[in-house]
């Protein structure tokens, strides 16, 4: 049977051979080299968050324009991206799995008083809901991004090249593009960057097994952008807004700490486990 007219992404007979692997390098290839090159510029002009706000944008959104580019190169199609919302299971998922993780590493931080609340902690409750409305459609612009090249382009062609361990490495892929990011300060501060690292880019791996995990049950490229905004505003708008910054809450909450790599990575082993899928957790 010729694999092309099996390959269910809209991509005609006179398409060339789909190969997996070609576009796994190539789209890798791509985007570490475009995000790496922006992240450059942006800090030559002050910093990450330079250009008001847009060179995150841009950055964020360099792996989905990258495999957007490697599905227009390889004519590839675009219908196995999940336009369609769906499961609605897994879209409330996507919403409480941040917390889940989130609230018991900071009721840990502010019970034992490592990391107390700060002033910004003790607003009232619908300031946080306010936060949450705000933030997480403004954070799925961004997310949405990235999601259309890892969980909505790479993952998939992981799996289809039949490689060992597809989501740890789509995992690892994922960490190794933030690194720049976290080397050269921009996106935490630390006293220990090696601890720190190593921290993020495990957090990065049961992070990344949850949302694979969920995106493999939709089938829907918005509920991977959900749980990724969902996640980004949880963590970076309001627990670390509410907490004092110290070396407890740098070495044991944040998107850095060993409490948040702990739930994280027990959370994405129960969401894997029993599953019958062959694409490992």
């Amino acid at each position: 049977m010729n694999p092309i007219e099996t390959h269910s992404n809209g991509v005609s007979k006179s398409a060339p051979p789909f190969k997996p692997l070609r576009s796994i390098i190539t789209c890798v290839a791509l985007t570490y080299t475009l995000s790496w090159a922006w992240l450059a510029y942006l800090i030559s002009r002050g910093g990450y968050v330079a250009l008001d706000g847009i060179g995150p944008l841009v950055f964020m959104w360099m792996p989905g324009l990258c495999s957007l580019l490697c599905r227009h190169i390889f004519r590839e199609g675009f219908r196995d991206i999940g336009w369609k919302w769906r499961n609605w299971k897994a879209t409330l998922a996507a919403i409480w799995v941040p917390f889940v993780v989130g609230l018991p590493v900071y009721l840990i931080l502010w019970g034992t008083g490592l990391a107390p609340r700060s002033h910004n902690g003790h607003a009232p409750l619908h300031i946080f809901g306010l936060i949450l409305a705000i933030m997480v459609p403004v954070g799925s612009v961004f997310a949405l991004g990235e999601e259309l090249g890892w969980r909505g382009y790479l993952l998939d062609r992981l799996i289809k090249a039949g490689l060992r361990r597809p989501v740890f490495i789509l995992g690892l892929i994922w960490a190794v593009w933030h690194l720049p990011v976290i080397l050269t300060g921009q996106y935490t501060k630390t006293d220990n960057m090696a601890l720190t690292t190593i921290f993020f880019v495990l957090m990065v791996l049961g992070f990344n097994a949850a949302i694979c995990r969920l995106r493999l049950v939709s089938g829907s490229i918005w509920v991977p952008m959900l749980i990724h905004a969902v996640h980004n505003t949880v963590f970076q708008n309001i627990l670390q807004w509410a907490t004092v910054e110290n070396k407890w809450h740098t070495m044991l909450g944040g998107e850095c700490g060993a409490l948040t790599v702990l739930f994280y990575g027990v959370l994405a082993w129960l969401m894997w486990r029993g599953s019958r899928r062959k694409t490992d957790g």
